[in-house]
């Protein structure tokens, strides 16, 4: 017959936050280890990020040799190593496959990993994980990325990272051989930068019917995607909560 003791609090935090971790990589979230701090990142909530202001320059990151999008975790890791390779890059998104064909429509290229090299003002932000009445183009696309941002405060010395030696931690890393270059990195002037922020905020008309609809089905497609996701996470990481709790009380 099994009894409760008494357990040691902060322990057990531990034990849950290993757990916890543990789980949430399973399901496609780059795991960010306190240990480690070469290139670690912070994610962001799917759908909050700039927009199209990609000055690293994006690329297509595809399975070899089918060349197929690659998603997920499979994506975010490449994409990373893209980021840890440039020495000026600070943030990293990711594109779901599901917006893929609508950039191909409009620009006739697709892209699903994008680089940033500096920040931008809260202008070339977008947020559409906000539930509105009608939704913008910006928010429609937006709802596909997924935001990475480089944890600064975290870096440590060139050396101490070099001497990781793991190969995707370091800022040495070298960039993934499944992604090709599509959009060239790009120094934006402040003339282009504002108009890039006027177009955010009118919006984002492309004045073109069908690329909108194909957002429209893009924007369903990633939100139920997002949120199915989210839900895998909290059902695991509440399984890993009880579960550790039950192991405490025997």
């Amino acid at each position: 017959k099994s009894k409760s003791k008494c357990v040691n609090l902060p322990n057990m935090k531990s034990n849950l936050a290993v757990i916890a971790a543990t789980s949430i990589n399973a399901v496609g979230v780059i795991a960010q280890p306190a240990s480690s701090g070469c290139n670690s990142y912070t994610k962001f909530p799917d759908g909050k990020t700039t927009y199209s202001i990609d000055d690293g320059g994006c690329f297509f990151c595809a399975e070899s040799p089918s060349l197929l999008p690659l998603s997920g975790n499979d994506l975010a890791n490449n994409c990373k190593r893209m980021c840890s390779s440039d020495p000026e890059c600070v943030s990293f998104s990711v594109g779901r496959p599901a917006v893929l064909s609508a950039h191909d429509y409009l620009w006739g290229r697709q892209s699903n990993c994008c680089l940033e090299r500096r920040e931008y003002p809260s202008g070339a932000w977008v947020d559409a994980t906000k539930e509105i009445e009608a939704e913008t183009q910006c928010q429609l696309d937006a709802m596909c990325w997924t935001r990475y941002e480089k944890n600064k405060g975290l870096m440590l010395s060139q050396q101490q990272c070099d001497e990781d030696g793991d190969g995707v931690h370091s800022p040495t890393a070298t960039p993934s051989n499944q992604c090709a270059v599509v959009w060239e990195e790009k120094t934006y002037s402040d003339a282009e930068l504002q108009a890039k922020l006027d177009f955010i905020k009118g919006g984002c008309k492309y004045n073109d019917t069908i690329f909108e609809s194909m957002l429209k089905e893009a924007y369903s497609t990633c939100k139920a995607e997002a949120y199915a996701e989210s839900m895998a996470i909290s059902i695991i990481s509440h399984s890993s909560a009880m579960y550790a709790y039950v192991s405490f009380s025997q």
